[in-house]
């Protein structure tokens, strides 16, 4: 959650590509040092190349981040994920960093809240 790591090399990758890893780069950095001084919980299911697993970070401050993949060989656009600390009826303003958008989501059974990614292998960074 912490740390991004890549296993290629970008001078490889397309100028389309580069442009948007630096973007990507940009929005963490601006929030990387509150997810280092967080506590990190796994959510979701046990990755297996067709779950949606990830990371919720807290803050002190009460707040904190999620990291969602929906991985490759998943069929669902739709899941709600539970949160750790997050009772059932919590009223969650959540932001994507990546996509500029704004949201209220209600926290259900075990404090889950729905999340939507359209294409397998992409993933949600939210505040």
């Amino acid at each position: 959650m912490g740390t991004p790591l890549f296993m290629a090399l970008p001078r490889h990758y397309s100028t389309r590509s580069r442009g948007r890893i630096a973007r990507l780069l940009g929005i963490y950095g601006q929030h990387r040092r509150r997810m280092w001084d967080a506590i990190v919980f796994p959510l979701g299911d046990q990755p297996s190349n067709a779950s949606w697993s990830g990371f919720q970070a807290c803050t002190e401050a009460g707040d904190g981040y999620l990291t969602v993949f929906r991985e490759r060989l998943n069929g669902d656009v739709r899941r709600e994920v539970a949160l750790e600390g997050v009772a059932a009826g919590t009223r969650l303003t959540v932001i994507d960093l990546l996509r500029d958008r704004e949201w209220v989501a209600v926290a259900g059974a075990h404090g889950a809240i729905p999340l939507e990614i359209g294409d397998p292998g992409d993933f949600l960074f939210l505040r």
